[in-house]
């Protein structure tokens, strides 16, 4: 079982149209990959609602889906509009867009997974990935949950808060092997 990554869909959020829009810039997406039109939105897996400023990408909140209604059902929770909304606010000049990573089976015939119980695992641990990953790019990352370690563990010269100086030569050689 693998991910796909797909958008960036425009976020906006502004009025009516906005649901809409969105699932037609799926459509299209899909359309474009030979896929069967709507599956995407059924799809389940991670997603990530980011900020475009420029030609950059920051990230503010990272979430999953395993539920029946998919992407749909999940990404345009009240209290999720919350988080998208007031990232937006705070960020002037920007626009919002969103990122999906559907679970998917196969190889060259793949399709979208609906592997909900045994896929758990598999998607709780990209969500992990992803919130760490953005994390590392936006310490204001609006998730709260497994972010406690993330935040608060360092390794020397690695990841985390670092002590002022120089870190020490091995510290600095795992970094290199690292990263």
């Amino acid at each position: 079982m693998n991910f796909n990554a797909w958008g960036p869909f425009e976020f906006s959020g502004t009025d009516g149209q906005w649901k809409a829009e969105f699932w037609q810039q799926a459509a299209d997406q899909e359309i474009h990959y030979n896929c069967p039109p709507d599956r995407l939105r059924n799809a389940i897996g991670c997603y990530m609602f980011a900020i475009k400023r420029g030609k950059q990408y920051t990230p503010w909140y990272v979430g999953q889906t395993r539920a029946a209604a998919g992407f749909e059902g999940e990404i345009f929770e009240r209290h999720k509009l919350d988080h998208y909304r007031s990232s937006l606010a705070s960020a002037q000049r920007s626009t919002g867009y969103i990122f999906l990573f559907p679970l998917i089976t196969g190889g060259d015939d793949w399709r979208f997974s609906t592997a909900r119980t045994t896929g758990k695992n598999l998607i709780d641990w990209l969500e992990k990935m992803l919130i760490g990953m953005a994390l590392s790019k936006n310490t204001e990352l609006r998730n709260l949950r497994d972010t406690l370690f993330l935040k608060n563990v360092w390794v020397e010269g690695v990841f985390g808060d670092q002590n002022p100086g120089r870190p020490s030569f091995p510290a600095s050689e795992a970094r290199k092997a690292l990263l």
